[in-house]
């Protein structure tokens, strides 16, 4: 149906798709504002505007397809094993991707981070948010990481863009990645993978033993080890890497797109474990070996600021 037909059956567009606004107030997540997001062509999605504007829960035609670690929703960040919700997209960085140190937590402070200068804005057509995590320390960084997540009423598709600006008179190196993670019941036995061509890079002793089925999906397996890939080289289109999931038994699919100019580098998680079922695509500028072990090969000049764009699509078979 078209919108303007849409309109003809509607008093109120809410009815069907729009944004709202929660302040959740049980257990660990108490004081958690999320933004709920539907957009009634069947994708519905949670932004998490208490910790750096990522995406929480997203369901599409009714089943779940992100993965939501144990810990769950916490409004206070600890021991990022101890607070990581995962969910469909932890953005890491700026300081480090990867282990930390006493001056950066595990995969970097940009998660633990409120929005500033949040707005949010469904006219009808559009569906849009933004705000501002900024982070500064004194006598060291001062960045502004703007985001804005947009969609259109009755279609299923989620444009991510970033804008990282250095507020500081020296270069500022920064490690970005993009932990994309998918769940139950869209990750199951049989998930089929289209990945761009590529050369496969297994990161330790646990990767190396599975690189003959790397890209194939199985049950959950008692004590399975985590294995993390590097998809070395990801053939782009016109500067764009894509990445399919399909789920034929659900009969719905996902697709991954993003611009590799600032994200050369492509890890897959896979964690088969009981109860740490996920399986992570994850656009990153970086080797993720924590900011003590890898020098970040980007920096951002004085006072200027990049630019990055990732969308996720949802559709039927």
């Amino acid at each position: 149906m078209e919108l303007n037909q849409l309109k003809r059956y509607c008093g109120n567009l809410s009815q069907i798709a729009g944004i709202k606004t929660n302040l959740r107030q049980d257990g660990k997540a108490n004081g958690t504002k999320e933004l709920s997001v539907t957009t009634g062509g069947g994708l519905e999605f949670c932004v998490n505007a208490s910790r750096g504007l990522d995406i929480t829960q997203l369901r599409f035609n009714g089943h779940n397809i992100g993965f939501l670690a144990k810990p769950g929703v916490c409004a206070h960040p600890t021991v990022f094993h101890d607070s990581a919700f995962l969910g469909m997209l932890t953005t890491c960085g700026l300081g480090t991707s990867g282990n930390g140190s006493e001056s950066q937590p595990f995969h970097g402070k940009h998660g633990t981070l409120p929005a500033n200068h949040l707005c949010t804005r469904a006219d009808g057509e559009n569906i849009i948010i933004s705000g501002t995590m900024e982070e500064g320390t004194l006598f060291g960084t001062n960045s502004a990481f703007t985001r804005e997540i947009s969609c259109k009423t009755l279609e299923n598709t989620i444009k991510i863009h970033d804008t990282i600006e250095n507020n500081t008179e020296n270069p500022m190196p920064y490690h970005l990645l993009y932990h994309i993670n998918f769940g139950y019941p869209f990750l199951d036995a049989g998930l089929e993978l289209k990945l761009p061509k590529h050369i496969l890079q297994p990161r330790d002793p646990a990767a190396e033993a599975g690189v003959f089925d790397y890209a194939t999906m199985y049950p959950p397996i008692d004590n399975y080890p985590e294995q993390v890939f590097f998809l070395q080289e990801a053939e782009a289109k016109d500067g764009v890497v894509t990445v399919q999931l399909i789920n034929k038994n659900l009969g719905i699919g996902a697709e991954i797109t993003y611009e590799d100019a600032l994200l050369p580098n492509l890890a897959m998680w896979k964690s088969l474990k009981s109860g740490d079922y996920a399986l992570g695509i994850e656009p990153t500028n970086n080797m993720i070996k924590g900011h003590l072990k890898e020098a970040s090969s980007f920096a951002i000049p004085a006072f200027e600021k990049v630019s990055l764009s990732l969308t996720l699509r949802f559709f039927t078979l």
